[in-house]
């Protein structure tokens, strides 16, 4: 569940994603939480990591979605509740994604060297 303080973050985070997603319309994003803030990490096509820091809070605490799943969402609504894992379990979306423990933020956000799971 992704729970954003207010419709500047969400307006923020959904600009961080239209722009990921218009470079790699499949870019994942990896959405770690701690401390009222949610950062999300990303990886462009040319391999170069980026991350966006709202404030609010997301559960699981570290999970990674698919920006293009994600964006409508946030564009709906730029505050309030959003699921980023609804769409778990579907291989053609890569969202729910758990990283395998130890894997950087922008690797697992870019689904580099490993597969859900």
């Amino acid at each position: 569940m992704l729970r954003l303080a207010g419709t500047s973050d969400g307006g923020d985070l959904a600009a961080f994603l239209a722009r990921a997603a218009a470079l790699d319309r499949a870019v994942l994003v990896r959405l770690r939480g701690g401390g009222g803030r949610v950062t999300a990490h990303a990886r462009l096509p040319f391999g170069v990591p980026v991350s966006r820091t709202v404030a609010g809070s997301v559960e699981p605490d570290d999970v990674t979605v698919s920006a293009a799943a994600l964006l409508p969402l946030l564009e709906a609504t730029a505050a309030g509740r959003r699921d980023p894992g609804s769409d778990a379990g579907r291989p053609d979306r890569g969202a729910g994604h758990r990283p395998h423990p130890g894997a950087g933020p922008a690797g697992a956000a870019a689904g580099q060297g490993s597969g859900p799971g």
